[in-house]
């Protein structure tokens, strides 16, 4: 809440909101059930030494991190796969506390590996080298781990036998974005518990790093920013929805510009599961609820106060569905503020204007919909602030 507050005496929301800056924290059930622990040792116990590692790529902490809650493999045609993630791989930059995430369904030193030059690739795009790396024992102390740093010409270093302390910022990142997913998802379950699956944590986690890469720190500057050297003026957070919110996909014959029968559905239901890493930003992955599918998808509504659940059950035309598809399909901002470089969403096309009024037909939750389409827009300041509340709470 306290970061929520700086950016909003900063004016990153417009002049109307800075009056958040001196409210008081609202309490959130989401953020009880998901984000109590233990009493924290004191600081003054830790040694820190983040004055050693100013640049990038001086210094990256890695750790593992396990689920016994099998996560979903996302799975883009045919039938979904049997295999599940088991758990994951965190690497974090010291300098600039950018966090990079990758799951596994098994912590061998193959894909450790595999996983670690994907990370020193990205570096590479910025023109940064990974000098260092400091882990746990365990896989990290395999051979081929120790030779795949040798040949890179990389220190490599470890803690001590359960030294966790001595990785704090590995595991503190560790905590920190399983604390944010798990309050997503609890989030999210409240509304819509028939549909919302523990098995989506692996997207959770995503999300939460993606939203803690893409936050202005203290400095105004976000970790990516500052590990790109490049400043965004588009920033992510803009494009992002609320976890696990529904999502109405346009029917794919009419994507390709085919046509349907009349009296078909024109639209599904989705489940938002954040963006797409391997393709465009701006692209959602969408899971759905007939198929079991998950697949980057563009033309799309979002429902980020899940006010359709309720809809989805008694085949009623949802009172709000004109706002919820203006606000989905532009990006609303204080009056004062919109001089912001910020991308905004274009207007309805004259073949969009007929599809306003269009009926919601949901005989259950697995069939199809009936609903208007628009491509992907980002998000309104409310819903941005919702999305934050829940994320520094």
């Amino acid at each position: 809440m306290a970061k929520v507050q700086r950016l909003a005496k900063d004016g990153f929301f417009g002049p109307s909101y800075k009056s958040i800056a001196s409210c008081d924290p609202p309490l959130c059930e989401a953020c009880i059930h998901g984000k109590q622990h233990k009493t924290p040792l004191s600081p003054e116990f830790f040694k820190f030494i983040d004055n050693l590692h100013l640049q990038p790529g001086d210094c990256v902490s890695c750790d593992q991190m396990e689920s016994t809650q099998p996560g979903l493999i996302p799975t883009f045609r045919g039938s979904p796969t049997t295999a599940f993630y088991n758990g994951g791989t965190i690497l974090v930059d010291y300098a600039n506390r950018l966090i990079f995430f990758s799951p596994h369904q098994s912590p061998d030193a193959k894909e450790t590996c595999w996983k670690k030059h994907r990370v020193e690739l990205y570096a590479h795009s910025f023109n940064h080298r990974i000098r260092r790396y400091h882990a746990d024992n365990g896989i990290f102390t395999s051979k081929p781990f120790k030779e795949a740093c040798a040949k890179n010409h990389q220190q490599l270093t470890f803690c001590g036998v359960d030294a966790h302390h001595q990785n704090g910022i590995a595991e503190h990142s560790i905590r920190t974005v399983t604390d944010y997913a798990r309050t997503m998802l609890i989030h999210a379950m409240i509304p819509w518990p028939e549909i919302i699956q523990e098995s989506f944590w692996p997207f959770e986690i995503q999300l939460a790093i993606d939203i803690h890469n893409s936050t202005p720190s203290d400095s105004g500057v976000t970790p990516l920013e500052i590990f790109s050297d490049t400043k965004n003026h588009n920033n992510p957070l803009l494009h992002m929805h609320l976890f696990g919110c529904p999502i109405f996909v346009l029917e794919p014959t009419l994507c390709q510009n085919h046509k349907i029968p009349r009296w078909k559905p024109r639209l599904r239901v989705g489940v938002y599961l954040g963006h797409s890493p391997d393709h465009a930003s701006s692209l959602p992955l969408v899971y759905s609820t007939t198929t079991g599918l998950v697949s980057p998808q563009f033309h799309v509504v979002f429902d980020d106060k899940f006010s359709t659940v309720k809809c989805l059950h008694t085949d009623q035309i949802p009172t709000n569905w004109p706002d919820l598809f203006n606000n989905s399909s532009t990006l609303c901002v204080d009056k004062d503020f919109s001089k912001t470089n910020f991308y905004t969403a274009p207007l309805l096309t004259r073949s969009h204007q007929h599809l306003r009024g269009s009926h919601f037909l949901h005989p259950s939750l697995t069939t199809h919909h009936l609903l208007p389409s628009h491509p992907i827009a980002p998000f309104n300041v409310l819903n941005l602030l919702f999305l934050l509340l829940i994320w520094f709470h």
